[in-house]
């Protein structure tokens, strides 16, 4: 697992309350979370490294506030640039690319107001930005129906000509703009990436979903670390907690002499 210098975490402290995860997290996080949605996951994450902030005021949080932090998570834990890998779907050829999550994270701007505002076709309607609760709510309906529901529970008041009308009385032409408009206030809460296949020349827009980007990371470091555990274990009649306390280097210093070793 990589590690952030020792400057680099005293810089973070002083700046963001967030630190990385260490190995025995990740572990316990990796196993908390089996059976768990990506939404609930993410909040078990952010508790874990955001020690001033409890799960309420995290999952109060915009989806874009909420995945800044898995953002600076990913970068602070397993390094800046996070490498992904995909499928072209004109030729099938994989795609290997990495995003650098300092970039991302410095387009981040959403505006204080949590009751913002929007104008269209007459309407006037305000509204705020769709949190972790609200995924939550909408997790089981088909994606017609949670869209629905998210307008419903964001919109704060809808009114023409001063009168206050329903959310079921907007057009469909406003809803669209209403939808664009909370993306355009919150930048990470949907980050499209333009992709391009440098076998066929084939170019398509994928979205990043960070959770599950950020979950695959975490699942396969964790099961890296039980196989240290289990080699290191075996070999020297450690505790698990103690190999997990050395640092990601000396874990893999002693491995390499395991691994050297005739009975391996």
């Amino acid at each position: 697992m990589r590690q952030p210098s020792p400057r680099s975490q005293v810089l973070t402290s002083r700046n963001n309350p967030m630190r990385p995860l260490s190995a025995q997290e990740l572990i316990e996080i990796r196993e908390r979370g089996e059976h768990q949605q990506p939404v609930d996951r993410a909040l078990m994450v952010l508790v874990a490294t955001c020690p001033e902030k409890d799960v309420k005021e995290l999952a109060g949080l915009s989806i874009g506030q909420r995945d800044a932090l898995l953002l600076a998570l990913y970068g602070l834990t397993f390094g800046p640039q996070l490498e992904a890998f995909c499928e072209c779907p004109a030729c099938d050829a994989q795609l290997e690319f990495s995003i650098n999550t300092a970039a991302l994270l410095a387009n981040n701007t959403i505006p204080a107001d949590s009751a913002l505002h929007l104008e269209a076709g007459g309407f006037n309607i305000r509204f705020r930005l769709p949190t972790s609760i609200d995924l939550a709510a909408s997790m089981n309906l088909d994606i017609a129906e949670g869209y629905k529901m998210l307008l419903r529970k964001c919109v704060i008041e809808a009114s023409k000509d001063n009168k206050k009308i329903k959310l079921e009385a907007l057009p469909e032409t406003v809803t669209s703009a209403l939808a664009a408009q909370m993306l355009e206030c919150d930048p990470l809460a949907e980050v499209q990436l333009d992709l391009a296949c440098p076998a066929c020349d084939h170019r398509w827009p994928m979205l990043l979903d960070i959770v599950s980007f950020l979950w695959a990371e975490l699942d396969w470091q964790a099961k890296y670390l039980l196989r240290q555990v289990h080699i290191l274990a075996r070999a020297y009649g450690w505790r698990q907690d103690d190999i997990l306390s050395m640092s990601a280097w000396r874990r893999q210093r002693y491995l390499d002499m395991v691994m050297s070793w005739p009975i391996f």
